[in-house]
C-alpha cells in the first residue's frame, strides 16, 4: 500500500522515457548487478522485473523515476539555492526543477559544478579535477535525498542550498521509525523508505 507501489493514473508505458530505462539496465550490466542479455529485454519485460508495473500499467515509482512529464506530480521537484554568506538573507542564484528522478539528479549535480570550486592538476599526461567538496559525497547525498523522500508528502520539495561554510541537502519526512537522530550516526541496516526505486538506483 505504499506510495511508490499504487498504479499511475492516466499514465501508461508510452508515458515514460525509453532512453533512461535503457540507461539504467546499461548501468546495472556495467555495475555487475544485472545480467548482460537484460539489455535485449522489452521495455515492459524491464519494467515488469523492476516491479514497476501493476497488471500493466505504471505505478508510482515508475513514475517517479522515468516519466517523460511531471504533471500533477508536484512532489517531483527539487529546490537550489546559492546563499551569500552563511544565512538565508541574500542569494546569488535560485532556481526550481521538476521532473524525474535522474532530470532533478542532473539539475543538482549541474549545480554543485556552478557554485562550488574545481580545482585541478596534471598527473602524468591526464588532468585530474576535484570539487571543493568530494563529487561521489554530493552524489550519494543528492540520490538518498531524491530516492528516499516521502513521496506521499505533496509539500516540501528536496532542497539543496550552499552557503559560504557548507552545503545542505533537506528531504522532506520523518526518519523510519527503527532511527533517531542519536543511533543513525552509528551502525544500522538499511530501511529504505521506497525499495522500488532504491533496487533500481
Amino acid at each position: 500500500f505504499s506510495w511508490e507501489r499504487q498504479t499511475s493514473d492516466g499514465i501508461n508505458i508510452d508515458d515514460l522515457d525509453n532512453n533512461l530505462i535503457v540507461n539504467a539496465v546499461r548501468g546495472g550490466v556495467k555495475g555487475g548487478r544485472l545480467s548482460s542479455s537484460a539489455l535485449s529485454e522489452t521495455t515492459e519485460n524491464i519494467l515488469s522485473k523492476f516491479q514497476l508495473l501493476n497488471q500493466g500499467k505504471p505505478n508510482n515509482a515508475a513514475v517517479a523515476l522515468f516519466a517523460k512529464e511531471s504533471g500533477l506530480y508536484t512532489q517531483l521537484e527539487l529546490r537550489m539555492a546559492r546563499f551569500k554568506g552563511n544565512g538565508k538573507n541574500e542569494f546569488g542564484d535560485n532556481q526550481r526543477v521538476t521532473g524525474n528522478f535522474f532530470k532533478l539528479f542532473d539539475a543538482g549535480m549541474s549545480f554543485f559544478f556552478k557554485h562550488l570550486n574545481l580545482s585541478g592538476k596534471i598527473v602524468g599526461t591526464k588532468r585530474e579535477e576535484e570539487l571543493e567538496v568530494p563529487y561521489v559525497a554530493l552524489r550519494e547525498a543528492l540520490t538518498n535525498a531524491l530516492c528516499h523522500r516521502m513521496y506521499d508528502d505533496v509539500g516540501p520539495s528536496v532542497g539543496i542550498a550552499i552557503y559560504d561554510d557548507r552545503i545542505e541537502i533537506s528531504n522532506p519526512g520523518n526518519l523510519p521509525s527503527n532511527l533517531t537522530v542519536e543511533n543513525i550516526k552509528q551502525s544500522h541496516d538499511s530501511y529504505p523508505r521506497n525499495p522500488l526505486m532504491a533496487n533500481v538506483l
